[in-house]
């Protein structure tokens, strides 16, 4: 929810200050991972519903 409302609404300028990251443009190629990698498909799918395309996952680091 956070992310969602993150990249969403914030201003790029806000987005760095808070995150310490340049703002991901749409068009932009996004690794998301976490342990188990359930966390990251969610956040996967949530970001695909948001027009973000260029996405993958890993797991099991």
């Amino acid at each position: 929810q956070e992310i969602e409302f993150a990249l969403n609404h914030l201003k790029s300028d806000a987005f760095r200050r808070i995150y310490g990251a340049a703002k991901p443009q749409k068009s932009s190629f996004l690794v998301l991972f976490c342990r188990s990698g359930s966390r990251a498909k969610k956040a996967m799918l949530k970001l695909k519903d948001s027009g973000f395309q260029k996405l993958i996952t890993l797991h099991s680091f």
